[in-house]
Parts: structure tokens; sequence; C-alpha cells
């Protein structure tokens, strides 16, 4: 069954127990899971692999089964980059709820840990939860009892009936593992920020926006909010950079000006990467960002000829060149596999992106992940192929 907002027990007189799990590896191999190319690396796999021996490597943490953990009162553990046995140990200690996260390409691995749960322990109560839940059958294809759609704190606080109204507390955890290039450790770590969820620009290919229903979810909505949990990061992790985990931090401008004020106030200054889309730098000035500490933007351009609301009318150029004079490094993303690419046309896109000159440069293919409108709009006009072994998406 798919959890609705009605509150739901699992568990009656004694304490319940949670796990929450990431899929199992060994990562980035040829098997019956997966390919050899989809490494667990967000560096490596997407921005620098091209680079060979010079490419950044590193991982990230689940960021998310930690924020749910932070915010339950049940005893939870989280089980991030386990092997298949050490999950199956795991699950052996009598969990009366097991959450496994996954993604679309994962479905196969989230199928295998959910089917073993349901042999050894079948009383436990299975989640599923990530973006591979934007498959609108997903509990057919996987064993499972709810299906988590959306912001996970609050899910799991309605199917334990704890209080939905207590504030957020922020996990304490670092933003990367394993830090590396040409095989030397990097010195020096950041912490993770998340200050809310989703994005209202909702473009049509986002997962993450479509994933939180094209809608933003504040867990910081406040400048003071900000601080005084970078603060708290700070002094736990002893750490003075953040990796902002936000998909457009920037677009609630009156929390970023009272950030502004509250840093001004203490005399402080911190370092941050965020995501950010271009008419959102365009609004509020380099200069603001340069002054509220970030040295690292990642924009979303897309592409030259697909313009989006959140490239419309700006100088991507100018705005880039403006970035990297203040010292700030950009990360440019863009789109290959548009519908008006051809063998010739793409490369337009591909020599627009290198000019602008950013630091960092992504090349995405364009992909109808379900739960987006782009696979509504495929899906509706037949364009979508099924696969015979993992994915049968059934048109609503």
């Amino acid at each position: 069954m798919i959890a609705s907002t009605r509150v739901v027990a699992v568990k009656q007189g004694d304490v319940v127990k949670v796990l929450l799990s990431s899929v199992f590896g060994p990562y980035g191999v040829d098997d019956e899971y997966g390919r050899r190319l989809n490494v667990m690396e967000l560096f490596h796999n997407q921005v620098t692999r091209e680079q060979g021996l010079f490419s950044l490597r590193m991982n990230h943490p689940s960021f998310g089964l930690y924020l749910i953990a932070e915010n339950l009162q049940a005893p939870t553990a989280v089980l991030d980059f386990p092997s298949f046995d050490r999950f199956k140990r795991e699950v052996g200690k009598c969990y009366d709820i097991i959450g496994i996260s996954f993604i679309v390409a994962n479905l196969a691995k989230a199928k295998a840990m959910a089917e073993y749960v349901r042999k050894v322990s079948p009383k436990t109560k299975i989640v599923l939860g990530g973006h591979g839940t934007g498959l609108s059958n997903v509990q057919e294809l996987i064993p499972c009892d709810f299906v988590c759609k959306g912001e996970g704190v609050a899910f799991f606080r309605a199917l334990l009936e704890e209080d939905l109204s207590k504030p957020i507390k922020h996990p304490a955890i670092i933003s990367t593992l394993n830090r590396k290039i040409m095989g030397v450790p990097l010195t020096g770590t950041a912490a993770v920020l998340i200050p809310g969820l989703g994005c209202v620009n909702a473009c049509r290919f986002c997962a993450t926006s479509h994933h939180f229903q094209k809608k933003y979810m504040g867990f910081l909505n406040t400048g003071k909010e900000l601080f005084d949990t970078l603060t708290i990061l700070e002094r736990k992790l002893k750490v003075n950079e953040f990796f902002v985990m936000d998909e457009n931090f920037l677009k609630n401008r009156i929390r970023a000006e009272e950030f502004m004020q509250e840093l001004i106030e203490h005399n402080k200054y911190f370092f941050m990467g965020v995501f950010s889309s271009a008419e959102t730098v365009q609004a509020v000035g380099v200069e603001f960002l340069v002054k509220l500490g970030i040295d690292f933007i990642w924009i979303g351009v897309e592409s030259k000829r697909d313009i989006y609301t959140k490239t419309k009318g700006v100088d991507l150029k100018a705005i880039i060149a403006e970035l990297r004079s203040y010292g700030i490094q950009v990360l440019g993303s863009g789109i290959l596999f548009l519908e008006h690419h051809t063998k010739e046309t793409i490369f337009e896109d591909i020599e627009y992106l290198i000019d602008l000159e950013t630091d960092f440069v992504q090349f995405m293919e364009l992909g109808p992940l379900p739960g987006t409108a782009l696979y509504e709009d495929y899906l509706n006009a037949g364009k979508c192929k099924r696969s015979s072994n993992h994915i049968v998406e059934k048109p609503n």
C-alpha cells in the first residue's frame, strides 16, 4: 500500500525499531544489478570523469537518511553503502521497519533487498523511498508495505505516530568522504547544510523538483535559523566550509538577507558551495553572493536554444565572468540529446557551454525519469520504451 497522510500505526506497545538503508555495493561494476559506468560518485560520474587520472574522487553520504534518523524518537539506525552481506546481518537484528532508499537505476538492488527482508523477517514493514518511487507501479515491482513519495521526516513521523509539529533538527554530517586526486588524499572537508527541499522552477526534466511536488519545503526558514545551525555544525565538526544541499538556495531572498544581517552582527564568515539558477543570481547580484561567503556555485545552463524560466533574459556569459572575477568557482551544467539535437546541432550546445568558460562543465543526457513532466509527456506520446527486465511502467 501507499501510505497516505493518515497516521498508520505499525506496532502497538513496545518501542519500534527502524533501519534506514541505501542500496548495497559493490558499485560501478558490471553485474546482475548494474553497470560499470554507474559509479557512486558525483564528480567522477558526471563532472570530471573524462579527466582520467586527474578526476576528483569523492563519495557523498546519503544525506536524507541521516536527516530522517535525526528527527525520529524511535531508535533508528542508518546503514550507508553496505555490502549485501552487511545488510543481511543487520536485518537479522529484528527491526520493525526497514526503509530502503534507491534511484531508478538501482531498482534491481532495492528489489533484492526487499525480497530478502520478506523471506527472513516477514513481520517487518518495508518502506520504499527516494527517486525510484517515481515509478507509478513501484509497489508491484518491489515487495513493500509503504511508499514514501516526497519528504521523509513527516512521512515517518506520521507512520510512527510521532509529533508532526516538532522543529527539524539538523544532523551533523560531513559532505564528502574519501576525497582524493591522483590517489592522493585531499586535506580538509566540509559539512552539509540542508535548508530545505524542492524547487518551484519545476523544469520539465527535473526529478528533484517533481519528487517534492514542484514546491519548496523549508526546514530552516529564517536567517537566524540558518546562522544558528551553521554555528552548531562548525563547533561539532570543526569546519567552516559547507555544501548547501538546496536546489535553489538564494530563491528565498528574505531568508538570505536575514542571514546576511546575522553574519554582519556576529562578525562571522562561512564558506559555502550552493546550487542556484541564473535568474536568481542575476536578481540578488554577484556582490551579494560574495558577502554571503559563497565560493562555489552550480548553475543549470542546459541549452542555447531551449530556454527555461531560470535562464530567460540572463546574459550567462557576463554573469559567469563576473562570478569568476570575484573568485567564485562556477560549475555549468548542460543537457545533450534534446529534441532539437542532431549530429550537427548537438555541437552547438557543447561549444556554447564550453565558451561560457566555467571552471567545471557537466553534460547530462536528457532522460525521462519517472515522476517528471517530461516522462509523462513521453509516456502519453508513446515514446517510452518498455524494459522486459526491470521497469514496466503503466500509463495512467
